[in-house]
């Protein structure tokens, strides 16, 4: 997710240009140091020699105005990113726990369907024969149409958060091989993860494992 979304590559991007930026102002501590010769001659043949050196200003303040500056806004990149990167991982979580729910609901009604069908189909024979009212052959055809309904909406229901989850993540997006995140799993059971199938499988491996908690951030590079 972190190397595929627009918006997270794009303030990883900024935050290795501003980390750029800090190197450089690290660099720029020291002032720059020319080191030459110079030679001149007058009318009476007289030549005049000898090293010249030329320093750049400041000296003495090691350009730590700059040095903190941009150091702030690095920290201010980092801190968006992080917020960004943890806010698109509760969203998914949330996708998954609604996927989850919708899943356990169209499973017991998946489950109920061939009753409600067969009691239906028994209820029409009846009443043909005139051994049952109209008002509990009603019933029990509504009963059925219901839970057909249901299965409808629910799988609906399922292939709308799937889409959503697969927004989310940046599914089908080529990855950005300038991103350095890292999601760290920290797990009690390795075997509690999940296996790749199903529709959300290979998103339930990458950020949300009911049974394991993840921190997520940048790489920072260390200054020199």
């Amino acid at each position: 997710m972190a190397d595929r979304r627009p918006d997270l590559v794009a303030l990883r991007l900024g935050y290795d240009a501003q980390d750029a930026n800090v190197r450089v102002a690290i660099l720029s501590q020291f002032p720059d140091l020319i080191l030459g010769a110079t030679a001149s001659s007058d009318n009476s043949s007289v030549i005049n020699g000898g090293p010249q050196a030329t320093i750049g200003l400041p000296i003495f303040d090691r350009n730590q105005g700059n040095v903190a500056i941009a150091n702030a806004t690095r920290a201010q990149l980092h801190g968006d990113y992080s917020a960004r990167l943890a806010a698109a991982a509760g969203q998914v979580g949330a996708l998954l726990s609604e996927m989850d729910l919708l899943s356990e609901q169209l499973a017991i009604v998946r489950r109920d369907l061939p009753a409600a069908r067969l009691a239906a189909e028994r209820a029409a024979n009846a009443f043909g024969a005139s051994n049952l009212d109209e008002r509990s052959y009603v019933d029990l055809v509504v009963n059925r149409y219901t839970k057909e309904q249901e299965v409808v909406t629910l799988e609906l229901g399922l292939l709308d958060r799937q889409v959503a989850l697969q927004t989310l993540v940046g599914a089908g997006l080529p990855p950005s091989k300038s991103c350095r995140v890292w999601i760290t799993p920290k797990c009690g059971d390795e075997a509690a993860r999940p296996s790749a199938s199903g529709p959300a499988g290979w998103v339930r491996q990458f950020i949300a494992v009911r049974s394991c908690s993840y921190a997520f951030g940048a790489r920072e590079p260390a200054e020199n």
